[in-house]
Parts: C-alpha cells; structure tokens; sequence
C-alpha cells in the first residue's frame, strides 16, 4: 500500500530579475536550465515550459551541483543574482508493508 505524505525539497528558481545572458544554461553540469517558452523532456514525456519571458530550471534535473561543486555554478554565475535558492512541499510516495 503507498500513502502519501508531504517533504520539503528545497531547490532553485530563477526570477524576473533574469536578463537572459545564457551564462546559467551553458554552464549547468546537469543540463537543467532551459531558456523561457523551451519546452523540455523529462523521463521520455515532453512537458511545457513553465515560463516564457526568462530561463528556468527544470527542478527534476537539477541536483544543485551537490558533490560536483560547492555551490551551484548558475548561482556562482549569474551577473543578476537572479537564482534563489526556494524551499516547496511536494507529494512523497512511500511503501507501507499494510
């Protein structure tokens, strides 16, 4: 049986405040960022930008740099200070042994 709990993943966004300079979408280990009205692919699904008017990142992909780097290298880039760090609840699936 699964039951459904909520976690918090804290992750990163990009805001307004982005000016479109491409530095975050080249240097991204994890090929996470994509420019706004992109649409991107995820596990074979194709799923609609979430944005349109500046770059994003896609929170699936995304794995902050953790054990690559120390800090995110979009963080570390970007000339705007346009990527925060947010914290989200999401949906946790776990098994019950019911």
């Amino acid at each position: 049986m699964f039951s459904d709990s909520l976690q918090n993943l804290v992750t990163l966004l990009i805001t307004e405040d982005c000016i479109n300079c491409k530095a975050c979408d080249t240097i991204c280990p994890a090929n996470a960022i994509y420019p706004g009205g992109k649409d991107y692919t995820l596990k074979n699904i194709k799923h609609k930008a979430p944005v349109k008017e500046h770059y994003y990142i896609v929170t699936e992909k995304c794995n902050s740099c953790k054990g690559v780097y120390e800090e995110p290298e979009c963080v570390s880039i970007c000339p705007m200070d346009a990527i925060k760090e947010i914290e989200i609840k999401t949906k946790k699936k776990e098994v019950s042994n019911v």
